[in-house]
Parts: structure tokens; C-alpha cells; sequence
């Protein structure tokens, strides 16, 4: 079970988009909260831990792991969720794609998505660690509350002109949908729940 969960994160290849410019888009297009974003990765980090560390994190996979865990992390932590085709969009992926993904980790953590306070309070403290030691803007350390280089979560997207090639390749496969064309929220509402 622990080779096929590995093997759904996997990408054919290396996607060509750096992980920096991937969770900028995503913090740009899911727009979720900053404790989301945080929430996202203890889920991540779950997920690795899953069946001893058998799931290691990859150039192939940290792609897929991180958008799969901000998805149910936003399900889980917000108010207000799109619909699993906005962030197929916003992720670069067939929705097929992102309900399997979903799948997969929720069984593999046995449906706990839950943060307690301390868990949070450690990776946000983590986080503001590496992101003042660091000179670049790192996009997780611009979602971390408190950073001191944070901007708005209105970052730029890719315009749609180049959106749709750049995106065919996002995530390493040949047939994967058109990204997000300049702003997707025109299409998309959000659900409250």
C-alpha cells in the first residue's frame, strides 16, 4: 500500500516550475488563510512519516504532496472551499487527478487532518526561523503569520496566454489542463459550509 501511495505523488518527471513559483501560485489562487497554508505542512509531514518515512520527499513528488495536503487542509481549516475543479486549475492537474490525490493521503492519515495548538504554534515558529535566516522570499515564509516580508495574498498568476503551456508541464504530465488563466475566480465561487 505504501509503493502505491508513494507512486500516486509521483510525477512522470520533474515538473518544470520551480516549487517556489508552484506555492506562489497556489497561495495566490486557493486563497485560503495563512494557517492553512501552516496546517498544510504538519499534514505533510504526516503524510512522509506515514509507514515508517517509507514515502520520501522528492523532486518528483513535493509538487503533488504539498498541493494534496493545502487541499485538505483547506477543506478541513475553512469556512469557504471552491469546488475540487477551481483547484484542479489553480494545482495544474485533471480534477480526476486531485480527487485521487485527496483520496490517497486522507487514507494514509486515517482521515486526521487535526493541528493541535502546539503542533501549529511549532511550525509556525519553525517557519519565521527560516524565513528570517534566509534572504530570498520563500512563499511559505511570506504565508507565516508574523513575517516580516509578507505581502498580500494577491500575488500575480501567469497570464493566460502563457498560462495553458506552461501548465501542460506543470506537474509532470503530458495531458494535464491549462493552469489559472489570469484571475479563476471569475469562474469559480466558493462553497460555505
Amino acid at each position: 500500500e505504501t509503493t502505491q501511495a508513494a507512486a500516486v505523488f509521483d510525477s512522470s518527471e520533474i515538473p518544470p516550475i520551480g516549487i517556489d513559483k508552484y506555492l506562489m501560485r497556489l497561495s495566490a489562487t486557493f486563497r485560503c488563510s495563512d494557517a492553512t497554508f501552516i496546517a498544510a505542512l504538519v499534514v505533510v509531514d504526516r503524510l512522509l512519516e506515514y509507514d515508517t518515512g517509507r514515502l520520501p520527499l522528492t523532486m518528483k513528488n513535493v509538487h503533488r504532496l504539498f498541493f494534496a495536503s493545502l487541499v485538505a487542509a483547506v477543506k478541513y481549516h475553512e469556512d469557504e472551499v471552491y469546488s475540487n475543479g477551481h483547484y484542479a486549475k489553480a494545482g495544474g492537474v485533471h480534477l480526476r487527478e486531485v480527487n485521487r490525490l485527496e483520496r490517497v493521503l486522507l487514507v494514509a492519515l486515517d482521515f486526521d487532518l487535526r493541528v493541535t495548538p502546539e503542533q501549529y504554534r511549532l511550525y509556525e515558529a519553525s517557519l519565521l526561523g527560516v524565513c528570517k535566516s534566509s534572504s530570498k522570499d520563500m512563499p511559505l515564509c511570506l504565508a507565516a503569520p508574523g513575517c516580516p516580508k509578507k505581502q498580500p495574498m494577491s500575488v500575480a498568476v501567469t497570464p493566460a496566454s502563457t498560462a495553458s503551456t506552461e501548465a501542460s508541464s506543470d506537474m509532470g504530465q503530458s495531458d494535464a489542463p491549462a493552469g489559472p488563466g489570469g484571475d479563476i475566480s471569475a469562474s469559480s465561487t466558493p462553497v460555505r459550509r
